[in-house]
């Protein structure tokens, strides 16, 4: 299942839509540190900055 997370996270990523960002941010929770890392580069790309994570 990881896999089709990370996918789906490049994929809005690489969209650009601002409407992504809300359920990226819920997916920051998910319980595999690839998918945490993917959805921070796809929040990346969305803001165009880095992000901070606690």
């Amino acid at each position: 299942m990881s896999g089709r997370a990370q996918a789906a996270a490049e994929a809005l990523g690489e969209i650009g839509d601002p409407k992504a960002v809300e359920p990226l941010t819920k997916a920051l929770k998910d319980e595999e540190p690839s998918v945490q890392t993917q959805v921070e580069e796809a929040l990346t790309k969305l803001n165009g900055d880095d992000l901070e994570t606690t």
